[in-house]
């Protein structure tokens, strides 16, 4: 376990190169300083992210914007990654989510919880845990 300001370090650093390759890429953060604090699983956002580019970013001229969100409602805390790209196929998880989902059981039982559909002209992928 991490704190949120350590784990969105590990993002921030590897967007800030992914920006080097989209010369284009937009990244907006919208995550409130009183949560940066609290605990998380370490790279819980990364590989999210990385799909966000790969499978996202790099396949459509046109898509340039990730926008990562996190809020606590009550004693949950709830993540949003969005990516503007291809919208999916069908909602099947790679191994990189099905991962994620796995270690979010593991953690955290019934109460950790990973989604992922598209949503307007790309992809979101959601996920909540107990705080």
């Amino acid at each position: 376990m991490v704190s949120l300001a350590q784990e969105l370090q590990h993002v921030k650093t590897y967007l800030n190169i992914e920006k080097y390759r989209f010369k284009d890429l937009q990244v907006q953060y919208e995550i409130p300083n009183h949560l940066l604090n609290l605990e998380v699983p370490n790279f819980l956002l990364q590989p999210i992210v990385e799909n966000a580019i790969k499978h996202g970013i790099s396949k459509k001229a046109t898509a340039h914007l990730i926008c990562l969100s996190v809020r606590q409602r009550g004693q949950y805390l709830y993540f949003s990654i969005y990516n503007e790209g291809p919208v999916l196929s069908n909602e099947i998880m790679g191994t990189g989510l099905t991962n994620i989902k796995k270690q979010l059981q593991v953690l955290y039982g019934e109460s950790g919880k990973l989604s992922i559909k598209s949503f307007k002209n790309g992809v979101v992928v959601e996920i909540s845990i107990p705080v």
